[in-house]
């Protein structure tokens, strides 16, 4: 019996209610592999892009439940063809080992397309259906191309912040990362893309990338391991930086690394990453520039590591903004 044809029985179980933990455990495992879960049908690939992991779970009826709950909620949904819910995914390592992926990632189907984003201050693994793995950073979004296979290019288009592992195929199919101003070509590889306003920055880690870059007139950027650029849709202007390039991704590492920039610049990325806004006493502290880093926690946490290195005052307002004074 095919992959495919067991996972039905299977599921006709679990909605009536006859599988045992065992017949789930399998019914898990093959959902994982990828072949069959490309051949889902819609019922069961909705309901297992909402189901929603317990990891504190130590056995699998409770992981069971949370499934079947799963169900009853996508039965109301399907007329819209639209899923929206916080999900954890699976990701098969081996036939017996699951890799798993944390849950607050939102994953939004349509007929063409895959989702996911993340709130302020929150940072989520997701695994593309062909396998490449990406980090999200806070108060980003990717959308991910369902008609790769028949198109023979994986595209996924970025808003905000990502680290990229990019799987590489046996048919050495291309994946394409696009945000407002660039295009990145990629066949296998490990990178940084930040979209953040006006700059876009691109840091290589491994691998090699090509970066088209929309409206400018020119060959294309071939990136080598180790290098990172900034280019501004503004001023067209392109930077390549010299030293320090590995703290692009520090984030990764729960660390908000800042390389000689100006407090205005660094306030306006903790904005972007913590939905917060600012207004300065005096607009000359905007131009002081520092060389620092702090710890990448909630807002309470990272507002005291910040007053104590840039030795300033955050001071919540009536208006819901920070005024930022000199202490």
């Amino acid at each position: 019996m095919t992959g495919q044809l067991r996972i039905k029985e299977l599921y006709q179980k679990l909605k009536s209610n006859t599988i045992s933990n065992e017949e789930f455990d399998e019914f898990l495992s093959l959902i994982n592999e990828a072949e069959n879960r490309n051949a889902l049908n819609p019922e069961i690939k909705n309901a297992w892009a909402s189901y929603k992991h317990h990891p504190d779970a130590k056995d699998l009826f409770a992981q069971k439940e949370g499934f079947k709950k799963k169900l009853n909620l996508n039965s109301n949904r399907e007329k819209s063809n639209v899923i929206s819910k916080r999900i954890i995914m699976y990701w098969a390592a081996a036939s017996i080992t699951l890799f798993i992926i944390s849950t607050l990632a939102i994953r939004v189907y349509s007929s063409d397309s895959i989702k996911f984003s993340t709130d302020y201050a929150e940072r989520e693994k997701v695994v593309l259906p062909d396998g490449s793995k990406v980090e999200l950073n806070a108060n980003s979004s990717l959308t991910w191309d369902e008609n790769w296979v028949g198109q023979g290019v994986r595209k996924v288009s970025l808003q905000g912040e990502a680290f990229f592992e990019v799987l590489h195929l046996e048919e050495d199919q291309e994946f394409v990362v696009q945000t407002s101003d660039m295009d990145i070509e990629v066949l296998g590889t490990s990178f940084n893309v930040s979209k953040r306003g006006d700059v876009t920055e691109v840091f290589l880690e491994e691998g090699s990338i090509k970066i088209g870059l929309k409206g400018v007139d020119k060959e294309g950027i071939l990136m080598k391991p180790g290098e990172r650029i900034s280019y501004s849709h503004t001023t067209k202007e392109i930077i390549y930086h010299e030293k320090n390039n590995e703290v692009a991704s520090s984030w990764r590492k729960s660390v908000l690394y800042f390389d000689d920039k100006e407090v205005g610049e660094i306030l306006e990325k903790v904005s972007q990453i913590y939905g917060v806004e600012f207004e300065y006493t005096d607009p000359n502290l905007q131009s002081m520039k520092l060389n620092f880093y702090v710890p990448y926690k909630d807002w309470d946490v990272a507002k005291e590591a910040f007053e104590l290195t840039m030795n300033l005052k955050m001071t919540l307002q009536e208006n819901g903004k920070y005024s930022v004074s000199k202490k």
